[in-house]
């Protein structure tokens, strides 16, 4: 998959963000409270929409462009503003439960799919739904039609698409519940590797676990490019916490065992684990398996891609992204500036906002940016007129 284009509105709160395009490796940045995030955060409510139901983009308007298996899709739908009851404060329920409960009548105004060949698969209105231009009866007004059609021949590689679409989160993944029934549950399921790297709902950590147990030489893969930006780390491994560290296992308030990540450093005796292991390292590992179990045409979006890392892997870690970005298509945000400047300016997204209405320009677009060195893009970066204007 690959996202070409994108716009948005959420009517709650009067954020718009105009038309922009994308490339395979898109760096946005720009100064603090421009909307890079929020960027990231709109199309991670549209892919959570088509897949879950309108209340996961209660109140909006976009339009996507999709390029997926050798086909586009342009896909535009509209939600239903439901407004929220304002009781979480008063409440001890999570914040998704709320969610999920306020936004329950939040549904498609309107949506339409359109294929390059110039094919209308989708057409929907309030005055009735038309799949290939057919007439269907009533659905259900809550979920998209990528979700209601997702096994239709038509439509099954859009809803596909929005399946290889992750935002990437490491934090709260280092340690996970070990279930042996579980795992020999997820085993049988995804029963060989492409399953495995296809799936979207097993936690890194378990995937990581079950890659060393099935697949040894591609673990072997993270294993040693950890290795080569750790060069103190002697060995990498993920197994129970009762085995790799018994006396913490014993020290635990139950009888729980945890799936935990290891690691043996040169002149330290035993197994550093999770969450004894920096955050840094933590991160850097999820991203190297995120990378390696991403299947070709995967979207990965990331936040703040620094976030944690210091600057013995950091840049390690940069260029194995740049490598991988033939195969995926990585949107990130940064504000540091070693991952700025070895990223080339026609990858950068400057994102500008005017009040409420966010607006990005390409850095291939900027004739002042075009120069061979990383520093000197940086330091023009800052002192562009886009960027000191950046926020109005």
């Amino acid at each position: 998959m690959a996202i070409k284009r994108f716009r948005f509105f959420d009517k709650r709160h009067g954020w718009k963000l105009q038309d922009m395009s994308f490339s395979q490796l898109n760096l946005l940045v720009g100064k603090s409270g421009a909307g890079k995030t929020r960027i990231l955060n709109a199309l991670e409510s549209v892919r959570e929409a088509g897949l879950k139901g309108a209340h996961k983009a209660n109140g909006c308007q976009w339009e996507m462009e999709i390029q997926f298996e050798n086909q586009k899709f342009l896909w535009k739908a509209e939600t239903s503003l439901i407004t929220e009851i304002p009781i979480s404060r008063f409440s001890d329920k999570d914040n998704d439960e709320i969610e999920d409960r306020s936004n329950e009548k939040s549904r498609f105004l309107s949506e339409s799919i359109i294929r390059d060949d110039n094919a209308d698969l989708v057409a929907r209105d309030g005055e009735g739904f038309r799949f290939n231009l057919e007439p269907l009866p009533k659905l259900k007004s809550a979920e998209s039609a990528i979700s209601l059609l997702g096994d239709e021949k038509d439509i099954a590689p859009l809803n596909k698409a929005l399946r290889h679409m992750i935002f990437s989160r490491a934090r709260g993944l280092a340690i996970y519940s070990y279930d042996i029934y579980d795992f020999k549950d997820i085993r049988k399921r995804y029963h060989n590797l492409k399953s495995l790297k296809e799936a979207r709902n097993i936690p890194p950590l378990v995937k990581g676990f079950i890659l060393q147990e099935e697949y040894r030489d591609e673990f072997e893969k993270v294993k040693n490019d950890y290795m080569e930006i750790f060069d103190t780390v002697e060995d990498l491994k993920i197994g129970k916490l009762s085995e790799l560290d018994p006396r913490t296992f014993e020290e635990a308030p139950n009888d729980t065992d945890w799936l935990v990540m290891g690691i043996k450093e040169t002149g330290v005796d035993g197994w550093i684990v999770t969450p004894r292991i920096s955050s840094g390292m933590f991160l850097t590992f999820h991203h190297l398996l995120e990378l390696l179990l991403s299947p070709p045409e995967t979207v990965i979006l990331i936040d703040e891609l620094e976030n944690s890392l210091g600057v013995n892997c950091l840049p390690e870690l940069t260029d194995r992204f740049l490598r991988r970005s033939q195969h995926l298509q990585l949107i990130a945000t940064s504000h540091h500036p070693y991952v700025i400047q070895n990223i080339p300016s026609a990858q950068w997204g400057i994102v500008t906002r005017k009040g409420s209405e966010v607006a990005v320009i390409q850095g291939k677009d900027i004739p002042a940016l075009d120069t061979r060195s990383g520093h000197d893009r940086f330091m023009r970066l800052l002192n562009l007129k886009e960027y000191e204007d950046g926020i109005q």
